[in-house]
C-alpha cells in the first residue's frame, strides 16, 4: 500500500467543513472527519476502484453520509490528496492545486 499524503489545503477543506457542521450540531463535525478517514482508507486499499474525475488525472472517492469527495492522484511513491471537497461548493475550485514539497 502506498502512503497517503494530504495537501495542506485539503486539510483546511476538512477543518472548515468540520467547523461548519459542529457549529450547527455538536458531534457532526467529528462524524465528517471519521467518514473522511474511512474514505481515505478505502482509496488507499484500492485506488483503482475510485472513479476517474473528468480528464484531469485525478480520481475521486466519495465520503459516505456527507456531500464530500476526496480528490487524489496516484503518484509513483504515494497517493496525493489534493482536496477534500464539499460538492455543494463551486465546482473544481481546487483543480489548480500543486504538489507541495515539504
Amino acid at each position: 500500500m502506498k502512503p497517503v499524503v494530504i495537501q495542506n489545503e485539503a486539510k483546511l477543506d476538512l477543518a472548515e467543513g468540520m467547523a461548519w457542521y459542529e457549529s450547527r450540531s455538536p458531534g457532526v463535525g467529528l462524524r465528517l472527519q471519521a467518514e473522511v478517514e474511512l474514505a481515505i482508507a478505502r482509496l488507499q486499499r484500492r485506488p483503482e476502484w475510485s472513479m476517474p474525475y473528468k480528464r484531469t488525472g485525478f480520481r475521486k472517492q466519495t465520503v459516505n453520509h456527507f456531500p464530500y469527495c476526496v480528490f487524489f492522484m496516484e503518484l509513483p511513491d504515494c497517493l496525493w490528496v489534493a482536496a477534500i471537497a464539499n460538492m455543494n461548493r463551486r465546482p473544481d475550485y481546487w483543480r489548480d492545486r500543486k504538489w507541495e514539497s515539504e
